[in-house]
């Protein structure tokens, strides 16, 4: 067989493979293979045919002929030939948007090493592309267990941020889905800035989106991982404000208590915030006051600091909210 025409097989072959019509191209490429011009390539494509078609067996006799081994027990598991190959072609049939496709090799690769943390990752991220993604799927997968027991490796910041935004926006985060959410981010500490930065923004767009029970709880994960996260907290004020006054009152009173030893801008935005809280219903009018009271002290401090070390201080532009509640105590 010439080289022309063994090339226009395995694209015959790779195309009834593309459309999941693995007994065709398991023909095709077995007679590739007979023909005695089979690449290693053409042996991985049979044995992914065979596998996905329940042929077991069959296919890992034809993975070991490319590795020389004799015994089907010596495939380990974390063979770089083939988990390269399978990630490999999982992940351009997922770039192509063909995740029927790509969903059976991920899982060719979950039956071969169960323990590859990564795999299991990728195959819940499709299952939220395809817009089947449910808490139960973690359970299926054992991916919870085995995150909690440790053993595993680490995923790499950009492909884990990137999981934890896709999961957070486009499911509805049931009570399973946010916990495991949580042990994700703290099996992944090495990565805690970035993960407080996409909190808050995945928090922000969906409380835009009207999704603020939902906004509310990815701010409370973030507040548990990062206690004294000024932002959090500030943004928890902020949705809870008239839904949830106690809770806007309360997350107030810890921002104020974490801003008394800080900059004298955060002190500021605290006694505001307290402000803003205890005013929103009307309730707590004399405390509000005093809170405002202390708010125009502190004002009074910056006059005393300089200038161009106040604008450089990251928190500065909140100032220029905080005066909104100011007419509500003067005496015009």
């Amino acid at each position: 067989m010439n080289f022309k025409i063994n090339k226009q097989m395995q694209d015959i072959a790779y195309s009834h493979f593309e459309k999941q019509e693995y007994e065709d191209a398991q023909i095709i490429f077995q007679e590739i293979i007979d023909s005695g011009n089979g690449s290693s390539s053409d042996y991985c494509y049979l044995g992914l045919c065979l596998f996905l078609l329940g042929e077991i067996s069959e296919a890992k006799i034809n993975w070991l002929k490319i590795v020389d081994k004799s015994d089907i027990g010596e495939i380990e598991i974390n063979n770089d030939y083939f988990i390269k190959f399978l990630d490999a072609e999982a992940e351009k049939q997922k770039d192509l948007k063909k995740y029927d496709l790509a969903l059976p090799i991920r899982n060719v690769l979950s039956e071969l090493n169960p323990h590859n943390f990564y795999n299991l990752i990728s195959i819940v991220n499709l299952f939220i592309k395809k817009e089947a993604y449910t808490s139960s799927s973690l359970v299926d997968l054992n991916v919870v267990n085995l995150l909690e027991s440790g053993e595993f490796t680490a995923l790499e910041e950009d492909f884990f941020i990137d999981f934890l935004e896709r999961i957070l926006i486009f499911t509805d985060c049931d009570e399973a889905t946010l916990s495991f959410v949580e042990k994700l981010c703290i099996y992944h500490s090495q990565h805690l800035k970035s993960i407080i930065e996409k909190l808050s923004i995945v928090s922000a767009y969906l409380n835009n989106q009207y999704k603020k029970n939902q906004a509310i709880q990815i701010i409370e994960i973030g507040l548990r991982l990062s206690p004294h996260n000024k932002s959090f907290l500030k943004s928890l004020i902020d949705f809870c404000l008239t839904t949830d006054n106690s809770k806007a009152i309360q997350s107030a009173k810890r921002l104020y208590e974490i801003s008394q030893d800080s900059h004298v801008i955060d002190r500021v935005i605290a006694c505001e915030a307290m402000t803003r809280a205890l005013i929103v219903n009307c309730l707590y009018w004399e405390e509000s006051r005093q809170f405002h009271q202390e708010y125009k002290i502190t004002l009074e401090e910056m006059l005393d600091c300089d200038y161009s070390d106040l604008i450089k201080y990251e928190e500065v532009s909140y100032l220029i909210t905080t005066g909104f509640y100011y007419p509500y105590f003067s005496d015009q």
